[in-house]
């Protein structure tokens, strides 16, 4: 017993040793341990009581070296997880553990560290300057801070390679990638298009929206009800339903710009998945008189993305292009050729390329691997499309796709600055929103499109699907409304253009609920931050209406629904009680439709094939604006489906809860969790979030809007922003999670302090 007590005293001791070293360290990081009045010249740092540095030299090169340096003293650890997650390099830290070697091996697949090499030589001599001197000023605070770079670094026992070009575009890859990423819905979509009806098909992979308003091109016909109907029967009590779950969250934002009898201003708010630390860095720049820019930095890349300057203000919603394919190749017996093209109908072949690759993998043998190309793109296997291969095309694989212009909008002065940045901004396809002082607002496409044979929201055989040509910036859509009259522009990933094939366009639900709200020419500031919190839903609204009017109630508990379905005005967060309902009800309807699909077409459960398209309130839409008729195409009766859903929601209503609650923050820092013990004290509080994807305020427990801003054009001071989490990520930082209830309670900062 004896031993007993010494051994574990002993082991106690031990571990309050560690944990008060542990504390010692996490202390003394970053920021904390810098002399900023001697380690920046020529460049003065200051920071604000929310851990926002002010950045002022004479010139923009010391002001991005300094960027670098300030930036690192912060985010060091995030940026070294980004880059390794670019280049497959996960494994290195964190083991053979399978999703870490799962990662590493896709990267190594489709060869990242090759593109970023590539691409660091395709930069503009000014660009590649820019990107080397940010590099130089994290090198020189990795150098100058030994053991500060971050606590993370001492649990894993690591630390930090220099940081090189290649690194910050292997971050913008990334960031591509999340923005443009479409093969892993197309595969789905080939899969349920080659059991359905070409009618059905286009119904339930709409590229229309009933409540859509093209900003370029004329409106489309709108969503048809398919043609032929399935059997009628009744609802049984052994239907093929769904998991009754919300929508897939969608990388996205609202953006728009507005000018009215109060002002003109620029409102952002881009939709993303959470993360801890937070993906944004905000940063101040001071050049000199008149020269200065404010925003939203990410960390790891120079300049600003989101932002303002003495001229303009802009912002960025994801425009959904479409240019990320996956192309069905013809591959030779012996597996080392493949059909690079026809000609007169005869194949003609080419040598498929191989690379060899290693993943090192800590405390574990390295795992040995060969990459595979065509000239089209890396070779890959398709497990949900059998045991063929596929060249993955994706837009930044080609060569001078990868740029870094932010210096050029950083610094633009007019609309015609702002295009010529814009032009440069090669990836991913942004809709860039423009304001200037005196009041001139206005839109255009960055990135660049792809001209096709054949549609790539499909599978298509590589020689047909192959891209023709590179579109360059001439030909992008663009509007711009001189100073003058009240106006707006708004886009929230709708569809703004009707030619092509096609993209991958979000529903019209939230920029239908902007031009609501915006036709108003007397709306200020604030009105401009009460929208970006708004939880109207028009959808909602219009299928509670539905449902009260056609359920039939029939018990006090369904005539108590019904009455209070009826009377709600469609805003979530007057009602959550309500919401929570609906939400029930939505997914049952649709669980309800999708597998009377199912078991018509002979289609694989839910569980073998999952039924996403970002357009599906398109076709829910056009069902409740003719129920009728629609729901007859589906083999089913109105009045019953309406009553079935009253039914249903009447028993699960007791136990439904809270919505605000069930969808409150769930983003970690990649510690909690993983490691015993002292993960815990990287945790950060889970607020309820009343928002939905559906609605202006996009909030899910993983993501949504990761940043509200808004620039005030006549009134450089009075701009606003806020932020979800904290400007440090230092997790004993007081700025690791500093902005958590200011961005739940919309409790916003004055942008110049």
């Amino acid at each position: 017993m004896r031993y007993f007590k010494t051994s574990f005293f002993a082991g106690l001791a031990v571990v309050i040793a560690l944990a008060g070293y542990l504390y010692w360290t996490a202390r003394n990081q970053g920021r904390a341990v810098v002399d900023w009045a001697v380690e920046t010249q020529p460049v003065k740092v200051t920071f604000d009581e929310d851990g926002i540095p002010t950045l002022e030299g004479t010139t923009w090169e010391n002001l991005i070296e300094a960027q670098g340096f300030v930036v690192a003293s912060e985010r060091m650890w995030q940026m070294d997880l980004m880059r390794r997650s670019g280049a497959g390099r996960l494994s290195e830290w964190f083991g053979n553990r399978p999703r870490a070697v799962q990662w590493d091996t896709r990267r190594r697949q489709e060869d990242w560290m090759g593109v970023a090499d590539a691409a660091v030589g395709t930069l503009p001599v000014h660009e590649k300057r820019v990107c080397d001197l940010f590099a130089q000023g994290v090198n020189r605070f990795i150098e100058k801070h030994p053991g500060e770079w971050g606590v993370e670094y001492r649990l894993l026992g690591e630390q930090p390679e220099p940081w090189k070009c290649q690194d910050t575009l292997l971050i913008l890859l990334s960031m591509i990638e999340d923005l443009t990423s479409a093969k892993d819905d197309e595969v789905l979509a080939t899969i349920w298009q080659k059991s359905l009806t070409p009618d059905w098909s286009a119904f339930l992979f709409t590229q229309d929206h009933p409540w859509n308003v093209p900003m370029f091109g004329k409106p489309l016909p709108g969503v048809k009800l398919p043609r032929k109907a399935f059997t009628k029967t009744a609802i049984g009590s052994k239907e093929a339903l769904e998991p009754v779950t919300g929508d897939e969250f969608f990388p996205g934002s609202n953006a728009w710009v507005y000018r009215g009898k109060q002002g003109t201003f620029v409102a952002n708010d881009p939709h993303l998945g959470y993360s801890v630390p937070q993906l944004w860095y905000a940063v101040r720049f001071k050049q000199g008189p008149g020269s200065w820019a404010v925003g939203a930095s990410i960390p790891g890349v120079p300049g600003i993305v989101l932002g303002r300057n003495a001229e303009i203000g802009w912002g960025f919603t994801n425009a959904k292009e479409d240019i990320d394919d996956l192309l069905e190749e013809r591959i030779s017996e012996d597996g080392k050729s493949y059909v690079a093209r026809l000609k007169e109908s005869k194949p003609q072949w080419a040598k498929i390329e191989e690379k060899p690759y290693t993943i090192v993998v800590r405390a574990a043998d390295p795992i040995q691997g060969v990459a595979r190309f065509t000239h089209r793109g890396p070779l890959i296997q398709e497990s949900k499309l059998g045991e063929g291969w596929y060249t993955h095309q994706w837009l930044a694989y080609k060569p001078g796709m990868v740029r870094l212009p932010a210096l050029a909008i950083m610094t633009a002065r007019n609309w015609q600055d702002f295009n010529a940045a814009a032009d440069a901004f090669c990836l991913p396809s942004q809709a860039a929103m423009f304001a200037d002082r005196q009041g001139g607002i206005g839109v255009r496409l960055s990135g660049r499109s792809v001209e096709r044979r054949v549609s790539g929201l499909t599978v298509q055989p590589a020689v047909s699907g192959e891209w023709v040509r590179i579109q360059g910036p001439q030909k992008r859509h663009r509007l711009y409304l001189a100073p003058g009259a009240s106006g707006f522009i708004a886009t929230a990933n709708q569809r703004l253009w009707t030619e092509g094939f096609g993209e991958h366009w979000s529903s019209d639900l939230r920029s239908e609920r902007l031009r609501t709200v915006l036709h108003n020419d007397n709306l200020s500031r604030e009105d401009m931050e009460k929208l970006q919190l708004d939880t109207h839903s028009r959808y909602f609204k219009h299928f509670a209406s539905w449902l009260s009017r056609a359920g039939s109630p029939a018990t006090a508990e369904e005539k108590a629904l019904a009455q209070s379905w009826a009377s709600w005005n469609g805003d979530i967060a007057r009602s959550d009680k309500v919401f929570s309902q609906l939400f029930y009800a939505r997914g049952l309807l649709g669980s309800l439709l999708l597998g009377r699909v199912r078991q018509h077409f002979h289609l694989p459960a839910p569980d073998k094939l999952k039924y996403e398209w970002k357009i599906r309130s398109g076709w829910e839409v056009a069902v409740l604006d003719q129920p009728k008729e629609a729901f007859a195409i589906f083999g089913l009766d109105e009045a019953e489906v309406a009553h079935w859903l009253l039914q249903r929601v009447a028993v699960k209503a007791p136990s439904l809860g809270n919505y605000a609650i069930a969808n409150r923050w769930k983003a970690q820092h990649p510690f909690v969790g993983a490691v015993p013990l002292l993960g815990r004290f990287f945790k950060v509080e889970e607020w309820p979030q009343k928002g939905f994807e559906g609605v202006v305020r996009v909030e899910r427990p993983m993501s949504g809007a990761t940043l509200r801003h808004v620039w005030d054009m006549e009134s450089p001071s009075g701009g606003t922003w806020v932020f979800p989490v904290g400007q440090s990520g230092h997790v004993l930082s007081p700025e690791f999670k500093s902005f958590q209830e200011p961005w739940h309670l919309d409790q916003r900062r004055p942008v110049w302090r």
